[in-house]
């Protein structure tokens, strides 16, 4: 709640400490996308794991947090069609040292 207190406003510490979480939770959501765009940028196959080692943030935050679950998807939307294609490169060039080695 806030007052006025000598012509300035005030915020009781609960307002406070409610405005500090938003922010900290502003702040994991930026590093979360962060990482995604950076994976994506990279070619990196996005996971859960893998974005828990690079932020730091608990696998709860990225399946709980309806934004940061919504650009994880997207970015797996985008990545369906690219990701697909380097292993096929991979297979053909596999199966062509094994037509070799026989």
């Amino acid at each position: 709640m806030q007052t006025w207190k000598g012509g300035v406003k005030t915020m009781s510490k609960c307002d406070k400490m409610i405005e500090l979480n938003w922010e900290k939770s502003d702040e994991k959501i930026a590093a979360a996308k962060q990482a995604i765009r950076r994976m994506l940028e990279e070619g990196d196959r996005i996971s859960v794991p893998q974005l828990m080692k690079m932020t730091g943030l608990s696998r709860g935050f990225f399946y709980k947090n309806p934004i940061v679950r919504a650009e994880i998807n997207q970015a797996l939307e985008q990545q369906a069609g690219t990701i697909a294609p380097r292993w096929n490169i991979l297979d053909k060039a596999m199966g062509g040292r094994i037509a070799l080695m026989e």
